[in-house]
Order: C-alpha cells, then structure tokens, then sequence
C-alpha cells in the first residue's frame, strides 16, 4: 500500500489501532494491535523473497534492453527499496534473493566472510579427477586471478554441483575456461544453506519463513 493509499485507509476509518478507529497518520504505535479492515496489520523493516530466476533476465532493478528479475514480482514487492543480493548471469537460472536488508546483503557477499554458493554445472566436455583437485587448490585464472579453493562434486561425467566463496564477474565459466573446458548451462541451488525451494517454480517468487530467515542472518 502507498502512502497516498494508507492515507485514504484511514480516512474512510478502515484502520484502526487497539479497536479504535485513527482519526490521523502521525499516530506513533509500538506494541499496538493495528489492523486494516478488521485484519491484523504486520510491519515488516526488512524484506526476503525468494525467486527461481528463469534465462534471459538481468539482476537489476532497471534495464533498457532485457526483461529484469524485478518484471517477475508483484506490483507491491515493487514498490519497496529491493535490491539483488549476490547477481547471476543472464544465462543463468536458479536462486535469486532480493531484499532491503544493506547490512545482511553485505555480510553474504563479503569475500572475508566465505559463504558459500552451491551450483550445479553443466559442461562442454568430462571433468578430470586433476581438474577437481586443481579446482580444490584455489585456480589460476587466464587474466591472473587467484580463486579461493572450490569444489565439484561429479554427478555425471560433465555434471555436478559446485560449492564457491566467491562471486567475481562471470567466475565459474572462467574457471572451468582455465581448465579447456565450457560451462554449458548454469544454476544455483542454495547460499548459505539458503535452498531454492523445489516446489517453486520458474519464473515464481515467495517470502522467507522465519527459519530460512534466521538461517541467513547467522552469518557474523
């Protein structure tokens, strides 16, 4: 609801605090029943939505030439101050959180902090029992970069999930691109224990429960 929108609510006397109709918005309310036509009001400060982020959408808030994450919520979630925490690739499909948390956003992307990201990769050609330990050893990237040890879990002979501590631009492609090999397809399954619920469709959003919520802010 809009602040435009709240005000005609309590002008038409549909809000009401501890039974009472608010004759004004200045009104300040701590532990007080408010509620909107007779229902419960929540007040939320922070926001948690969960996506299963489809191809062919860009993890901004604005773009001139590509559909966002943000095109896929609804009109009231797109009203609040959301940001992505932690972009993927236009490509790549999997879980997106978006909040207004600044301060939480900021402890998961850390590089300090190691949280961890699971993907599941698809690849060009097999991954090597010397690709993996090179992998788990932190690789050399073509441009110089030194990436933190990672490990890959094979699945198949060029599949498997992948847990990262990092999130440097396009890093997973260039680290198998270091090994000769081509990232095929791309999706990420959980951060910080934080799953994609496998109920939730493409294209489909939901807000946290309270545990997945705890379970992200334990990250100190």
């Amino acid at each position: 609801m809009t602040r435009t929108e709240a005000k005609k609510a309590i002008s038409a006397g549909r809000v009401t605090v501890n039974g009472e109709a608010m004759k004004t918005g200045s009104l300040h309310v701590n532990e007080d029943t408010v509620a909107l036509d007779g229902q419960p009001v929540c007040y939320r400060r922070f926001f948690y939505i969960m996506l299963h982020k489809p191809a062919g959408y860009v993890c901004a808030n604005r773009d001139s030439r590509s559909k966002t994450v943000f095109d896929l919520l609804p009109a009231d979630y797109q009203k609040k101050d959301l940001f992505v925490c932690g972009r993927l690739d236009k490509d790549t499909t999997g879980l997106v959180l978006i909040t207004n948390n600044g301060e939480l956003a900021h402890r998961l992307l850390a590089p300090k902090k190691d949280v961890f990201k699971e993907y599941l990769v698809t690849l060009r050609d097999k991954v090597s029992e010397e690709d993996i330990q090179l992998l788990e050893k932190g690789i050399l990237l073509r441009d110089g970069l030194h990436c933190k040890p990672a490990f890959f879990e094979p699945m198949a002979s060029n599949y498997g999930l992948l847990r990262i501590s990092e999130g440097k631009f396009h890093q997973i492609k260039r680290m198998f691109a270091a090994l000769g090999n081509e990232v095929t397809a791309l999706h990420r399954r959980s951060i910080h224990g934080l799953t994609l619920d496998p109920a939730l469709p493409e294209g489909k959003c939901r807000y946290l429960t309270d545990q997945e919520i705890i379970s992200l802010e334990s990250v100190e």
